[in-house]
């Protein structure tokens, strides 16, 4: 039964600042403030078995922190909450090298 399932996780932690700048109020301020800081992606999917065994079923999120961007005319800060989108797939398989697949993406979304 575990042979069936497939999964996949992945995360990422970025951090970056100014070393050096003319400007040295700058130094040690974030470089990239509009890239979120963690990063955070899982996907599983499964293969059914019995009558169904031709199908397979799965689903995902990708989710982020938060980020901001200083305008460069205004000074003004811009920011972006942290967001999650789901995603969900249903496989069919043909024969041993053809499948068709049905991908939705943001599920949940509210707007």
């Amino acid at each position: 039964m575990i042979e069936r399932l497939q999964l996949l996780a992945g995360y990422t932690y970025t951090q970056t600042k100014t070393l050096d700048d003319i400007d040295t109020s700058l130094s040690g301020a974030a470089f990239n403030s509009y890239v979120p800081r963690h990063v955070l992606r899982m996907w599983g999917d499964y293969a059914l078995y019995g009558a169904l065994e031709k199908f397979s079923i799965g689903g995902g999120v990708n989710a982020q922190s938060d980020n901001f961007r200083v305008s460069p005319s205004s000074g003004n800060k811009i920011t972006q909450s942290g967001y999650a989108i789901w995603n969900g797939r249903i496989g069919y398989r043909i024969d041993d090298t053809w499948s068709v697949a049905l991908n939705g993406n943001n599920l949940f979304d509210k707007r």
